[in-house]
């Protein structure tokens, strides 16, 4: 079996692109945020799930979920960095760490199980869908430029680390507003990430949009 793993999840976010806070929203008869964990939950690699949520939610946060794998919940910080930074070090020592977006309630066992497998051979694994459509650069919503989608991912989470690797990050970055996922700061560093195939029902849910179809998948089994 590899090494002990922990996953940090953020969900300490205002929630200002949907419109209400999405994190305890019933999704399918469970909050949202229930849907995201399910999955963690059944990866016997996961040994330890820290949450990481707004100061006005930690109550309800640990009322619905502390318990089991689920050792601490805290409050987060200003930016989704400062958010993750703040579970991390709640965390314990585990060798490799997950860093999961807690809006991303569609994620599979076997997703997760594919990330921590890479972690054995990379220090940064990132799940990634290749990019389908022409990209267009805009200036003054003109275009300036555009590219094929082929040497483009649009990156996922979970996102998997070696600790020591996010903690130097962590260390020697240390620009909590910079960097729009956790890689960012890995790859600032000079360190490789490894891209694995991502999943097309691992949406993320920013707009009543995506929880419309975050329920569709969820409602049809297409997350397995």
């Amino acid at each position: 079996m590899p090494e002990g793993v922990t996953c940090i999840i953020p969900a300490a976010g205002s929630s200002l692109r949907f419109g209400e806070d999405k994190i305890f929203k019933p999704l399918l008869g469970k909050p949202l945020l229930e849907w995201t964990l399910l999955p963690f939950l059944k990866v016997e690699e996961v040994e330890e799930i820290i949450l990481v949520l707004r100061s006005e939610s930690l109550e309800e946060g640990k009322n619905r979920f502390l318990g089991g794998k689920v050792k601490k919940v805290v409050p987060g910080g200003e930016t989704r960095e400062l958010s993750v930074f703040c579970g991390f070090k709640e965390s314990r020592k585990a060798p490799l760490v997950l860093v999961h977006d807690g809006d991303r309630p569609c994620t599979s066992p076997s997703l997760i199980k594919r990330v921590i497998k890479e972690l054995e051979i990379f220090e940064a694994v990132v799940p990634a869908l290749k990019v389908k459509e022409t990209l267009k650069a805009a200036s003054n919503e003109m275009v300036v430029r555009e590219t094929l989608g082929k040497d483009y991912f649009l990156a996922q989470t979970p996102q998997g680390f070696r600790r020591e690797v996010l903690e130097r990050a962590f260390r020697e970055i240390g620009d909590f507003g910079k960097y729009s996922d956790d890689s960012g700061l890995v790859e600032k560093l000079g360190v490789p990430v490894r891209i694995v195939p991502g999943e097309e029902t691992n949406v993320k849910v920013t707009t009543p949009l995506d929880f419309k179809i975050a329920e569709l998948f969820l409602k049809e089994g297409k997350v397995v």
